[in-house]
């Protein structure tokens, strides 16, 4: 509401100052929503084996979300050269059912050795938003080792001897040695030993 001035025709030097009215009742009202504004943030992506890399985002910048983030899409496609802006990209959809999810996802069934091109696009109900800035990933030309199975071969009021075995994959090759870690159920300090074969004799504090 404005202050209102009223001058007298007849006297210009006589003013009249009229007060203000009661406010009218209060409209509340919403906007709609929008498709987010703003692509994911801090995308990255790790070779997880010969055939699948793993991929990690943060959500676009709060003031750009423009509504509740339903879910994201994260495409992939095979970067054939350096320059290469050809071909499509396949997606996958990972929904948000709530705040905490986490906002990273597995991509698998990817060719052993392949550079792949990644981008991450967020969604609402109003639709997608702009891709993020595409990044590379390679995937490994061997697989990593599978996790060994462990074994308690033996044991003495001092000592364990703790054994075991790995699977061989088809495009990994058989370990060169082990890592060893090991703590007290007190304590939060793990101990590290590099073993070169398939077993380790622990000796026992009182």
């Amino acid at each position: 509401m404005k202050e209102m001035l009223l001058r007298d025709m007849v006297n210009p030097n006589y003013v009249q100052i009229v007060g203000r009215s009661e406010p009218s009742q209060v409209v509340h009202f919403r906007t709609d929503e929008e498709a987010p504004g703003g692509p994911p943030l801090h995308i990255k992506a790790i070779p997880m084996s010969s055939s699948s890399v793993r991929v990690t985002w943060k959500p676009p910048k709060k003031e750009l979300t423009f509504g509740p983030i339903m879910g994201y899409y994260v495409g992939y496609k095979v970067k054939e050269t350096r320059d290469d802006t050809t071909g499509s990209y396949t997606y996958k959809t990972l929904e948000a059912k709530d705040r905490s999810v986490n906002m990273e996802a597995q991509i698998n069934g990817l060719t052993r050795a392949t550079k792949y091109s990644i981008t991450v696009q967020a969604f609402n109900s109003k639709g997608s938003g702009p891709a993020s800035e595409e990044i590379l990933v390679q995937t490994l030309e061997k697989d990593p080792p599978s996790i060994p199975n462990l074994k308690l071969s033996t044991k003495t009021a001092n000592s364990i001897t703790i054994t075991w075995s790995s699977e061989t994959k088809a495009h990994s090759d058989n370990p060169t040695g082990y890592i060893v870690y090991m703590k007290r159920s007190s304590s939060d300090k793990w101990d590290s030993f590099e073993i070169p074969g398939s077993s380790i004799l622990i000796q026992l504090k009182p």
